[in-house]
């Protein structure tokens, strides 16, 4: 199981301009095109570096997720993954600050990593961190998974893409 926390940050020196789609509930998406999308649901301890999502749990603490391609309109993307290696056991407030720690830092190397083009697009995104759980610390997991993204908002590319780095 793993946890959500929501950091609402936005990016310096960014303007929105987005594009935008309906969401609707459920495991199919209507996009303006009224195509179909399949999402694919996931172990939350098996989620990777880049996968993305329409929308992130309603809960705080999750075991699946369902990913979309990034190709597809989607609201939420993990672009940075970082471990949990200096705590000998599970504090709620420890994992808390380590992952505020990992998560701010990529956050704030952001606007040096990425283009203009990229900046411009995701201007209003926020910062979610998705981090363990007592219960999955208990079986392992130190994973701390950085997203971007905007639940009013929806992206089409990824932005690890090329295209979007300096």
């Amino acid at each position: 199981m793993k946890s959500l926390s929501i950091a609402s940050l936005a990016l310096l020196l960014a303007l929105s301009g987005c594009s935008s789609a309906d969401r609707n509930s459920g495991d199919e998406i209507s996009q303006q095109s009224e195509e179909k999308v399949l999402e694919t649901e996931v172990k939350a301890m098996e989620i990777n570096l880049g996968d993305c999502f329409f929308a992130l749990p309603d809960d705080g603490n999750f075991s699946t997720v369902k990913t979309i391609s990034c190709r597809e309109g989607h609201g939420w993307q993990i672009f940075h993954q970082g471990y949990i290696n200096n705590l000998s056991e599970y504090s709620l407030a420890g994992v808390d600050e380590e992952t505020i720690k990992i998560c701010d830092k990529a956050w704030d190397d952001l606007p040096r990593i990425l283009n203009d083009s990229a900046l411009e697009e995701y201007g209003e995104a926020t910062l979610i961190e998705i981090y363990p759980t007592a219960g999955s610390w208990g079986e392992g997991d130190r994973e701390v998974n950085c997203v971007i993204g905007s639940d009013t908002t929806l992206y089409f590319n990824s932005i690890l893409d090329e295209k979007y780095q300096k």
